[in-house]
């Protein structure tokens, strides 16, 4: 059995925000002079509501089926590829595409993660495991340019969140 409450988890804001209708025979509030800006703001929020409710749908759809959660959220992606979720959808492609042993699809999202939030350590660490197992020669020059970004981090970090054990001129060889 597939652990989706994890999936679940990553795909944590995926609740959409419940939204005042009026109800049959009502009518709608009456626009404030600021009409304009609540209209533009009531089409965003529809939106936002309308993209969870599809990805809510594609997860549920694939049931329990790993590679049928992964070609959902990847449909999704297509249909939303500005989508607010992107690093939680990304990071559960990942997952279920590395359970199902698809290491190109899994190396492409994690890309697409570090993409994300380049300052991910372990987004980037991830990419590069990936690239060294799987990847062609310029994959492993991308994985290269991850660990340099990585140790740049790493050394730009504050004394305190680095290992007791190292000093700074470890870091620097």
């Amino acid at each position: 059995m597939l652990a989706w409450a994890g999936v679940f988890a990553l795909i944590g804001g995926v609740c959409a925000q419940a939204q005042e209708k009026p109800e049959a025979g009502q009518s709608a509030p009456v626009a404030a002079p600021n009409a304009k800006i609540g209209a533009k703001q009531t089409a965003a929020s529809a939106a936002a509501a309308i993209e969870q409710q599809d990805l809510q749908k594609a997860i549920a759809q694939a049931g329990n089926d790993r590679a049928a959660l992964m070609h959902n959220l990847m449909d999704f992606l297509k249909k939303y590829p500005e989508s607010s979720q992107r690093p939680q959808i990304y990071r559960a492609i990942v997952e279920s595409s590395m359970q199902l042993r698809d290491f190109s699809t899994a190396t492409e999202y994690a890309e697409r993660m570090v993409a994300l939030d380049p300052g991910d350590l372990s987004t980037n660490m991830l990419s590069i495991q990936l690239l060294e197992r799987y990847g062609d020669a310029e994959g492993w020059r991308r994985a290269a340019n991850y660990c340099t970004r990585m140790l740049d981090i790493i050394r730009r970090g504050p004394v305190k969140d680095k290992s007791p054990r190292q000093s700074n001129e470890q870091f620097e060889k």
